[in-house]
């Protein structure tokens, strides 16, 4: 039918019966039509199933598919670009990039900040954090972090920190800016109203605390038990040399008592088998060589 407006008639078609037995009054609640407009849901990925149903299809059935991002905005050291690199490997492991699609820190500050970017690749606005208050130098920083090359089981450099997943249930834009820190041993730290992202490696000392400038009485040593510590953790992954498989990989710390704990964990965004066991090892060392927490006030 072309788009109008019909008047609806409804007939019966058998007789018109009417007794304390039967009663064939009967009303029209609704006419439903079928729509063929196309809608589009802007910044959501969508997928759908077309099936016919037949005798082969009982019961439930499992569906997975691949996600594949498009851009980001990152900072090249410079300027703010938006980038749409996801390969893989660097074309120069001896000058990486760290403008890649999958690279932590701009996947985290798409998280926080939510740009949209039109059809000429240009961000029009930003519907969560506005980037002042995101120190930008910290979040280059982690991005070279991210992107220095490190060796693999085969001793082939590659990425230290690539994030592959998506965020498919109800979770804060906090919360999923966090995970992706965490994947990459960076935690983000509020100072006043900037929020600065400080990365978990050896640095050389810049600042030196004792009792001449600390205040007087304000000193606390705890010390943490090693006896209910994880000495093995198993990582769930979706395996990319197992083509995005779900995978479980188990890492041992034997410097650890015997009686340690057993730990599972889920790789968010972590798709490398290389990577998962440098995260495990990050986390079980970490465990190991954390045993008190020093806690003072000092002058401003």
């Amino acid at each position: 039918l072309r788009k109008g407006t019909y008047q609806i008639q409804v007939v019966s078609s058998t007789p018109f019966r009417q007794s304390y037995k039967e009663n064939d009054e009967f009303q029209l609640s609704q006419v439903k039509e079928v729509y063929f407009d196309s809608y589009t849901y802007p910044r959501m990925a969508q997928v759908g199933i077309h099936m016919m149903a037949t005798g082969q299809i009982s019961g439930q059935f499992s569906f997975s598919c691949i996600c594949d991002g498009s851009y980001v905005q990152a900072y090249n050291g410079s300027s703010w670009i938006v980038s749409g690199d996801a390969s893989l490997t660097q074309a120069d492991p001896g000058s990486p990039s760290n403008t890649k699609i999958h690279n932590p820190a701009w996947v985290a500050y798409d998280n926080l900040t939510q740009p949209v970017i039109d059809d000429n690749l240009t961000v029009v606005r930003y519907d969560g954090l506005d980037p002042s208050y995101i120190d930008t130098a910290s979040f280059y920083l982690w991005s070279l972090w991210a992107c220095s090359q490190v060796p693999n089981k085969l001793g082939v450099l590659e990425d230290r920190c690539q994030f592959h997943g998506i965020f498919d249930s109800q979770t804060s834009m906090w919360e999923a800016a966090a995970a992706v820190a965490t994947m990459s041993r960076v935690f983000l730290v509020w100072r006043g109203t900037k929020l600065y992202a400080v990365i978990d490696q050896q640095k050389q000392p810049s600042y030196v605390y004792s009792d001449a400038n600390i205040k007087e009485g304000t000193l606390e040593i705890t010390y943490l038990s090693t006896a209910d510590r994880a000495g093995e953790v198993s990582i769930n992954i979706c395996n990319i040399e197992k083509d995005y498989e779900q995978d479980t990989l188990t890492i041992i710390n034997n410097n650890l008592e015997a009686n340690a704990m057993k730990v599972s964990i889920g790789g968010i965004g972590i798709t490398r088998p290389s990577e998962a066991c440098r995260f495990c090892n990050y986390l079980l060392t970490s465990n190991q060589y954390k045993i008190r927490t020093v806690k003072f006030d000092v002058d401003i």
